[in-house]
């Protein structure tokens, strides 16, 4: 992989992680949303009266796109256990976005993860 192809990859994913953030902080105070007409009716109400929502949706696409792009260039089995950095952009944007808690075993956890991604990434 080339620079180009790396920078691809993480804007894909770092495009994933902030659509996460911005559709928690879009559903924040809806409660438990459940799978139901009503429910629906609820979800799409808020998409549609959500900025953050919106937003976060369009995060998705753009993060797709990126992702053909990087599909097209580089290989599957090479490209694809590097979205798990996805996992620590989610849990450092919770952290200081959203002032959610890190315990010491998600942090082990993450530490493992970026060790997985230098040895797929640099292999």
């Amino acid at each position: 992989m080339n620079v180009r192809d790396w920078f691809l990859l993480i804007g894909s994913v770092a495009l994933s992680s902030a659509a996460q953030l911005m559709i928690k902080i879009g559903l924040k105070g809806a409660g438990g949303l459940e799978f139901s007409p009503a429910g629906l009716r609820t979800l799409l109400t808020r998409i549609v009266e959500s900025g953050w929502l919106i937003a976060g949706f369009a995060a998705f696409v753009a993060s797709a796109l990126l992702w053909l792009l990087v599909l097209s260039r580089t290989e599957l089995s090479r490209a694809y256990p590097l979205v798990s950095l996805g996992y620590v952009f989610v849990l450092l944007l919770a952290h200081f976005v959203l002032g959610e808690t890190i315990p010491a075993r998600r942090l082990a956890g993450v530490a493992a993860i970026v060790a997985g991604v230098i040895l797929i990434g640099g292999s």
